[in-house]
């Protein structure tokens, strides 16, 4: 398939190739698919060496929504909130709608039982 992308290159370059002549010609010279190569997860703002490890408790809190049905079909949302160190859920909320006001507001609940907040937050999109 590669071959398909020279064509397109050749072409743009001026020359006149046809394209079943130059799959014959890249067939006889062995030409192959370069391997495919591993695509390095890109972080946002230059993040790559300076995102926080859970080194102790209350340093990196994990958050995760969940989304369910109930049998009449009405929508539930699970918010966990999770200590990346010990692994330990610091809350675990279920509502019809839990949205980023109520996180940034402070609901009830979401600082935790120890009443600590951590350094940073770390989440799935």
């Amino acid at each position: 398939m590669v071959w398909r992308k020279v064509h397109t290159a050749v072409r743009r370059e001026g020359y006149r190739v046809n394209h079943k002549k130059l799959r014959r010609l890249w067939k006889e010279e062995g030409l192959r698919r370069p391997p495919p190569s591993k695509n390095k997860k890109r972080r946002p703002g230059g993040l790559n060496d300076t995102l926080p490890t859970a080194t102790h408790s209350h340093r990196v809190w994990g958050l995760n929504f969940e989304f369910d049905e109930t049998a009449d079909l009405r929508r539930l949302k699970l918010l966990d909130i999770i200590d990346e160190h010990t692994r330990q859920a610091i809350v675990m909320d279920v509502d019809r709608s839990i949205t980023a006001g109520d996180l940034a507001l402070g609901r009830p609940g979401f600082d935790g039982d120890c009443g600590v907040s951590p350094v940073s937050w770390s989440w799935d999109t």
